[in-house]
């Protein structure tokens, strides 16, 4: 084959790659009409799967939050579930067998409990922990609990027996967000939740709830100041992530029009990735506002409500609050 022979047919392959690599986008998008159309145009919770939980990244922190507060032999932990899911196989790479992992290599006592059984997880975790026959006597004497799979029957247990048979201060590692720090907390649970959803904030059931509380208290006038907690004199309102998911203002800006709401920096807040992160480094070092930075502000944007939260992955209606200010109190 001549050298003019070989380059054409290499300009032929060229060509051709380029082609189909220029019709891909053109097919997924077809398939994502198609798809939609399907279901009506509808997005639902059921399509974006569980919660989202990763046991060698947050594994470590948890370890590091423990050590921190009593010597590794004088503490117990509990974990619950060493299934990949419910119904799942028990793994090396099992968030429950990492996690158990971690807590014994680090010294801690650590007694654990599958459905499944402990057969399974013997292969992988030796005779570093004990294997209790229920969540029951796992839990008893232990100082933390760690939830490590959406198992429903942990979903059902008796919780207040739970909390009783621990040792105190008593801490709840919740992976999956099966329980509700409102019902945990009462019992002396220091309830960390870890389980971030899958599915964007906008579908939250209590995100849905609250844009309807809002939407039945302000008037269709309304201007808003939107600020993160922690500038009102709230410091445990505080960011606990740099998430996109956390910008729950977009969709409150979104669902509460033709309500006008204004925002500290917002082209910032609202930029890139890298932009709004740079937003929350800047929001957590700023200082509460005093009460003259704070009538400034209102009387910049000519507002009549203040609405605060905090700054996290995890939709929690107690972080949110809104504060009528006085008719006149900003320039209209």
């Amino acid at each position: 084959m001549s050298d003019r022979s070989r380059t054409s047919a290499l300009g032929s392959l060229l060509g051709g790659a380029h082609l189909l690599f220029a019709l891909l986008p053109l097919v997924f998008l077809v398939l994502a009409l198609f798809y939609g159309a399907r279901s009506g145009f509808a997005v639902d919770r059921s399509r974006f799967g569980r919660s989202v939980f990763h046991a060698e990244l947050q594994g470590p922190g948890m370890v590091a939050t423990l050590l921190a507060e009593a010597d590794a032999e004088n503490i117990g932990v509990a974990v619950w579930g060493l299934a990949d899911e419910a119904d799942g196989k028990i793994t090396a790479d099992s968030p429950g067998v990492q996690l158990a992992g971690m807590f014994a290599r680090a010294g801690m006592q650590v007694r654990v409990h599958d459905p499944l059984g402990a057969a399974a997880a013997m292969e992988f975790l030796g005779d570093t922990v004990h294997y209790a026959r229920d969540p029951y006597v796992a839990a008893a004497g232990a100082h933390v609990l760690v939830v490590a799979c959406d198992w429903p029957s942990y979903r059902d247990v008796d919780m207040p027996q739970v909390a009783k048979s621990m040792f105190t201060p008593r801490g709840l590692f919740d992976c999956y967000s099966l329980y509700d720090p409102d019902v945990v907390g009462p019992l002396g649970m220091q309830h960390v939740d870890y389980g971030v959803p899958a599915w964007p904030l906008w579908l939250d059931d209590g995100v849905q709830e609250y844009v309807a509380e809002l939407d039945a208290q302000l008037r269709e006038d309304s201007r808003i100041l939107v600020m993160p907690g922690h500038l009102i004199q709230n410091p445990e309102l505080g960011p606990t992530t740099d998430s996109p998911r956390s910008r729950s203002f977009l969709y409150l800006n979104y669902a509460l029009l033709p309500r006008q709401l204004f925002l500290i920096e917002p082209v910032l807040a609202s930029g890139t990735v890298s932009q709004y992160q740079d937003w929350i480094v800047r929001m957590a070092e700023t200082p509460p506002l005093d009460d003259v930075q704070r009538q400034r502000a209102v009387d910049l944007t000519g507002v009549d409500h203040i609405l605060f939260y905090r700054i996290s992955q995890i939709f929690r209606r107690r972080e949110y609050g809104l504060a009528a200010l006085q008719m006149g109190a900003g320039k209209r």
